[in-house]
């Protein structure tokens, strides 16, 4: 994997990596919950690379701030198979 100048690219793509090595073996009735996961994922690394391309500072934190939602909705699907036993 190519490493970006950008930590937190780099952090994400990571994370991307390591969904798609830990939910292959996900039960067929939550199939959604994991798509949910591995989508928000992707949209994470779109406005990371967004926000690392933008010069207009107020439009940097809007775009960090997104980020932030993102990963407190993966921590919540995350924390929803928890608590189903889908992932321990």
């Amino acid at each position: 994997m190519k490493k970006d100048r950008f930590h937190i690219t780099n952090l994400i793509k990571e994370l991307i990596i390591n969904i798609d090595k830990n939910l292959t073996n996900f039960p067929k009735r939550e199939i959604e919950l994991k798509k949910q996961i591995k989508e928000t994922a992707f949209i994470m690394l779109e406005i990371a690379y967004e926000a690392n391309a933008t010069y207009d500072v107020r439009k940097r934190i809007d775009l960090q701030e997104k980020i932030i939602s993102k990963i407190k909705y993966i921590d919540f699907l995350i924390n929803l198979c928890y608590n189903k036993q889908i992932i321990i």
